[in-house]
């Protein structure tokens, strides 16, 4: 059984840990949309904006990319012009600012600036890791590679 404080030091790491992966990313490297961006959008977004229809609010998906630029809420190149970033932006106290206030959930100005970054190089999602297939190490190699010259030399 764990002790309040244990779990309550466990509750605070767990709120940190999407700021650690952002952090984890190298200086000057692409933003990885699985790496960097899937985590804040997950932990900050899907749960009103993401797969579950009985929770989504504004009929709004960003969890599909094509859905989230159909509604404007991403243009990639452009996050001036991307209502996601729109309404991160606003004032603390702004009724439309995302994620709301009585979602007890916040956007640090680094991961904002991430998000923004992201949809300025395009906005590309990709697939997670696991549902990715692996290329075969074989794919690699030729059976070329493989024979084996048995000519004996004088």
């Amino acid at each position: 059984m764990f002790s309040l404080h244990s779990q309550t030091r466990a509750k605070q790491l767990c709120k940190l840990w999407p700021l650690s992966l952002t952090l984890a990313s190298p200086v000057g490297a692409e933003i990885d949309f699985s790496r960097d961006i899937q985590p804040l959008l997950s932990e900050n977004c899907y749960f009103c904006h993401g797969t579950d229809p009985e929770h989504r609010e504004a009929d709004l998906r960003l969890d599909i990319r094509d859905d989230a630029i159909e509604a404007g809420a991403i243009v990639p190149g452009d996050p001036s012009k991307s209502e996601i970033v729109s309404r991160m932006r606003l004032a603390p106290d702004h009724e439309d600012l995302m994620p709301p206030k009585s979602s007890h959930r916040t956007l640090t100005d680094d991961q904002i600036t991430l998000l923004e970054n992201w949809i300025r190089e395009g906005a590309e999602y990709s697939d997670h890791w696991a549902f990715t297939p692996s290329p075969s190490p074989l794919d690699a190699l030729s059976m070329k590679s493989w024979s084996i010259d048995w000519k004996k030399e004088d």
